[in-house]
């Protein structure tokens, strides 16, 4: 067995700033059998130069230098591949971890005989400040529950909140997706989603998250960007039946619309991309919707889950009207609604009247008759450019 309890997977690029708080908190960790694996990814400031001087001062630290640009998905696979601890811990390096993290991660680990193990984190932002700890966490253990009984490892957002037993994780094949420059650390938890089980919670933050405007995230966002999280949920929503759990996969698109969908998404499309652009984005949105029958998670309240969680009227506005093909006009319209609150009031107004018409009329007998030629004509007017 190996003498190394848990090695560490750091990606590197462009976080000279924040690098140095970053590698002190996981050196000074109070489990002192570590490794710490950082993948230098042809970062253009000094980077390497901070990395090369820990290693210098703590044999534990292992910089593989890339030379050139790979992305995070690939810098993060290498990792994957050089580390040889029972564990593993995946840390950001713009981020940073509490000095017992990853003790109390791996307590619960070797007292449960757990294969994953997840805490909780809170955000900060670069001046340090540290907000409330982040979403539905638990306040006391939870032991070895699995992703048939537990919502919340239906969320794909935290991939370094876990400690991941690495032979556990070596033999599920999850990897990061090289190809994606964004989404490829939520992707990753979706491909391990069937492999999640004897999985803990422990009441404790074990990571500080931060707020970084620089980082890959909150750059100016491509077609590329939008189209990759929107491919990340159509990926989620078909790995989701492979746990066979009903309504999971609902459930977490439903999640999508009400919250990330909305606000990083609809809301950024106009300022960042020109017509055909956000006309490329939409129309594979609208895909996505047909495949997850969006209009069915507006409409129907049989679902517990709506009851906690209501659907912004934007994403219902734009769900519906996308399922109908009025690419042009969600279009036009998110643009008023980026505009000021004057015209979002508006909109809104809007939305509950068409909402209240198309209730009545998905029921009515006329609709279910005549959906033959609306279809028709569907395809006539995207034929014609409608």
């Amino acid at each position: 067995m190996s003498s190394i309890k848990v090695s560490f997977i750091v990606p590197v690029y462009n976080v000279e700033q924040f690098l140095p708080k970053c590698m002190d908190s996981i050196l000074r960790q109070t489990v002192h059998e570590i490794e710490v694996i950082c993948i230098h990814d042809c970062s253009p400031d000094n980077s390497l130069s901070v990395l090369k001087s820990f290693a210098s001062e703590d044999s534990r630290v292992k910089v593989i230098d890339f030379k050139k640009n790979k992305g995070p998905g690939t810098a993060r696979n290498a990792g994957l591949d050089a580390v040889s601890g029972e564990f593993v811990r995946m840390v950001d390096a713009d981020d940073f971890i509490p000095e017992e993290s990853t003790e109390k991660l791996l307590e619960a680990a070797i007292k449960y005989e757990s294969n994953y193990v997840r805490g909780g984190f809170r955000n900060i932002d670069t001046f340090g400040v540290k907000g409330a700890k982040s979403w539905d966490h638990p306040t006391e253990f939870i032991v070895n529950t699995s992703v048939k009984q537990d919502k919340r490892l239906w969320r794909f957002d935290q991939h370094w909140a876990f400690l991941y037993r690495r032979k556990v994780l070596a033999a599920s094949g999850a990897r990061y997706d090289e190809s994606m420059r964004n989404g490829q650390d939520a992707a990753f938890l979706v491909d391990l989603l069937p492999h999640l089980e004897k999985v803990t919670f422990i009441p404790e933050t074990v990571y500080f998250y931060r707020q970084n405007p620089s980082s890959t995230m909150h750059r100016t966002r491509t077609k590329d960007f939008y189209l990759n999280v929107l491919k990340l949920y159509e990926h989620t929503y078909e790995n989701m039946g492979s746990i066979n759990v009903p309504e999971a996969a609902d459930y977490v698109f439903y999640l999508a619309l009400c919250y990330y969908l909305p606000n990083s998404i609809l809301s950024t499309l106009p300022d960042n991309l020109d017509y055909t652009d956000a006309m490329d984005v939409l129309g594979y949105l609208e895909k996505i919707l047909a495949e997850t029958n969006g209009k069915k998670l507006c409409f129907d309240r049989g679902y517990a889950w709506q009851k906690k969680q209501q659907m912004p009227w934007q994403s219902k506005y734009i769900t519906l009207m996308l399922c109908e093909g009025f690419l042009d006009d969600v279009y036009h319209d998110l643009q008023l609604i980026t505009q000021g609150r004057d015209k979002e009031k508006h909109l809104s107004d809007t939305v509950h009247n068409y909402e209240a018409k198309l209730v009545n009329l998905y029921a009515s007998t006329s609709w279910k008759a005549t959906a033959p030629i609306r279809r028709l004509a569907g395809m006539l007017g995207k034929r014609t450019g409608r």
